[in-house]
């Protein structure tokens, strides 16, 4: 059977539907691979030779499963680049992510951090679903949790993660994100313990909805927030 050719997208929030599918399966895929580091260490320790069996079996269904949510989510990821290079290509309308990251300068993975901050912002229950296996709640993450979103691999990508969030940053300088420190005089370790956030103009950009800039000022609020 002959492929469904990809279409362009309808709205940005059939886009951002489709992009939500994928982080649902890839913070899933991440809480397997948390749990199985779990088993794994369980098996290793003393309580784990004592329940023995049941920790293998366990990491065996662990295992099977997350090769089952990383094919998903990958397929989603092919899913979606298809279909947003077809909707590029037609040219009916420019996606608000697509105008956000173009006229901000994010890459790749910037866009993804706007991402993952976007579903609390649109959807505070849904974000939460999604996201408690990560333990994360609440409708801003601290900075080194959107980082572990991004499966960062050693002290290197720790530390190009941390300059995404730098006060000379693509996100923070073109008012991207907002940033609340814990302390005023902050310290290394306390970046990653900061609260980020969509601003408000970000936000209205990547639903597609310019109006929500004004959202939750009072009547007659002034365009501070627009960039």
């Amino acid at each position: 059977m002959t492929p469904a050719k990809p279409m362009p997208y309808e709205n940005d929030a059939q886009y951002l539907d489709h992009e939500f599918s994928w982080v649902k399966a890839h913070a899933a895929a991440l809480d397997c691979e948390k749990k199985l580091a779990d088993a794994d260490r369980d098996e290793g320790d003393s309580a784990g030779r004592m329940v023995g069996k049941t920790t293998k079996v366990a990491a065996k269904d662990l295992t099977r499963r997350l090769a089952e949510l990383k094919a998903e989510a990958t397929a989603i990821r092919s899913e979606i680049d298809a279909r947003l290079a077809v909707h590029r290509q037609s040219k009916t309308f420019t996606l608000g992510f697509d105008l956000l990251c173009e006229s901000t300068g994010l890459s790749d993975e910037e866009r993804k951090i706007v991402l993952f901050l976007t579903l609390p912002a649109v959807a505070l229950q849904v974000a939460s679903d999604i996201y408690a296996g990560l333990g994360y709640f609440g409708s801003s993450f601290q900075i080194g949790e959107v980082v572990q979103l991004l499966r960062p691999q050693g002290v290197g990508d720790w530390l190009r993660c941390r300059r995404m969030f730098h006060v000379t940053s693509p996100l923070v300088r073109n008012n991207v994100v907002t940033q609340d420190w814990p302390t005023k005089n902050a310290h290394p370790a306390d970046l990653l313990n900061a609260t980020v956030s969509l601003t408000v103009y970000a936000f209205a950009v990547v639903v597609g909805e310019p109006d929500l800039i004004a959202e939750g000022l009072p009547s007659g609020g002034d365009d501070s927030m627009s960039n």
